[in-house]
């Protein structure tokens, strides 16, 4: 039927796509392409008790190589954290000059590694992943040069630096997020102070947009598919906090005023997490002064408008950077409070996941149960379980994929596989990829490896009676 050609078809495709990803870190979202195949697979899932909600604690953990504030600390696509020029250190009541030094950190293995150094070293300096995986430095204060508006440009892949046209201003303290395209918006701070522009990577060029509803100095902005925030920050005029939050949607270059935070702050840091809830972390009552940090943290959900007040970090800090990772968690980075400049990087856990097998010792054609669930700290289930499930043989040949989507307010999901009639004695893998939908939106999950073993259809005397007719028969 044609039906059954187009979800082979399908398998096939999605098997191989499976099979490149085993070894990333990040996994692509499945929802769209299961959702055409729910009309054609119907399958028997069943839904057991939902998991346990949980409060997760802040920890302080990895350290960077080297104390660091007012640094450029950008994520790329790979879950990649960077850590580019800021200050060391703090003289009396000032900082010290920007060092080039710059380090990159991975959240997967907690190891940090050495990059090559900014050409020209910045504090305060604007920055972002461009969409072609390039970071872009925008400005900052140098020691010698002040207020800069150098476009400084890093390369992983040749871990090499390149010059691009400078800023339209000087810059400090302006804020940066990828574009839509090859583009990346930076607003505010002294240089722009309301205004935001729109640098073209591919043709190393800028263009002004709309101007943000205030002077925007300090803050954070965060991107959220085609909408930005900008929460809080101070202004040009005064180095007190705001409580201010703007919205700014791409497609309409539009800004909208929200309703305020439950705090003024600036000097803070903000993250989107991995369960699509933004993050914002430390700052301080101003955000021109060495002063004392602050060591409050909010969540803020795009989509409903609601803050919640998390439990505060074991260490105040501003300046400080933010970063996620896929596994479930949301990292604050160094900064400083009051003389001291920091290095550490503390974590918190905002959900867990489990997966397991009813069965991990298995003969040719037993059935067998895949179990998910999760435990959410901020977020509440929402439409639904999605989850694709392959058992793949010893040399990645994928079987029997199972397709299924479990609609309401679950946080856990059991179904059914069944090991291949053909497979035979040996270590194999179920390879699945799940989604679970939430009150924010939703949380792609990074594939789960779950091994289990193949017995042999033989029993141990017909084996042994095997062996010696085989001897026998040399």
């Amino acid at each position: 039927m044609v039906y059954e050609g187009c979800a082979q078809i399908y398998v096939e495709r999605e098997s191989e796509r499976l099979k490149k990803m085993k070894n990333e870190r990040i996994v692509s979202s499945l929802a769209v392409c299961i959702v055409s195949l729910l009309a054609l697979c119907s399958l028997a899932s069943v839904p057991p008790a939902a998991g346990a909600s949980f409060t997760p604690e802040w920890q302080v953990g990895n350290q960077m190589p080297t104390n660091k504030t007012q640094a450029v600390v950008v994520q790329d696509a790979d879950g990649m954290v960077y850590v580019i020029s800021g200050v060391m250190d703090i003289d009396g009541y000032a900082y010290t000059a920007a060092v080039p030094e710059s380090h990159v950190f991975d959240p997967a293995t907690g190891l940090w590694s050495e990059i090559s150094p900014i050409p020209v070293g910045v504090a305060g300096a604007a920055g972002a992943v461009g969409n072609d995986g390039m970071i872009y430095v925008f400005g900052g204060n140098n020691a010698s040069l002040g207020y800069i508006a150098t476009t400084q440009i890093y390369d992983p892949a040749t871990d090499t630096w390149s010059a691009g046209t400078d800023a339209p201003a000087p810059l400090w303290e302006a804020k940066a997020a990828p574009g839509m395209y090859n583009d990346i918006l930076v607003v505010g701070g002294f240089g722009f102070g309301s205004s935001m522009y729109a640098y073209d990577a591919d043709t190393d060029s800028w263009s002004p947009l709309a101007i943000a509803p205030d002077e925007v100095v300090a803050g954070a902005f965060v991107k959220d598919g085609s909408y930005y925030y900008y929460f809080g920050g101070a202004t040009i005029s005064s180095p007190d906090g705001t409580d201010s939050l703007f919205r700014y949607y791409y497609w309409g270059d539009s800004w909208t005023t929200l309703d305020a935070m439950p705090v003024m702050l600036s000097s803070h840091a903000a993250i989107l997490g991995p369960d699509e809830l933004i993050y914002v972390l430390g700052g301080a009552a101003d955000g021109w002064d060495v002063g004392p940090g602050d060591n409050s943290s909010y969540c803020y959900n795009p989509d409903s408008g609601e803050w919640t007040q998390l439990n505060d970090l074991p260490i105040s800090s501003r300046y400080l950077g933010a970063a996620m990772s896929p596994e479930g968690y949301v990292y604050a980075i160094g900064g400083n409070n009051d003389t001291i400049v920091l290095s550490d990087v503390i974590s918190l856990q905002v959900y867990r996941n489990y997966a397991s097998l009813s069965e991990t010792t298995l003969s040719a054609g037993d059935s067998f149960a895949v179990t998910l669930s999760i435990d959410l700290a901020n977020v509440v289930p929402q439409n639904g379980i999605e989850y694709m499930a392959i058992v793949m043989s010893s040399d990645d040949t994928p079987s029997n994929p199972v397709y299924g989507w479990v609609s309401g307010e679950y946080s856990s999901v059991a179904f059914d596989m069944t090991v291949p009639v053909t497979f035979g004695p040996g270590d194999y893998t179920v390879l699945v990829s799940w989604y679970i939908g939430t009150d924010a939106g939703g949380i792609e999950f990074v594939d789960i490896e779950l091994e289990f073993t193949v017995l042999s259809a033989y029993t141990l005397e017909e084996q042994v009676a095997m062996l010696e007719e085989n001897l026998t028969a040399l």
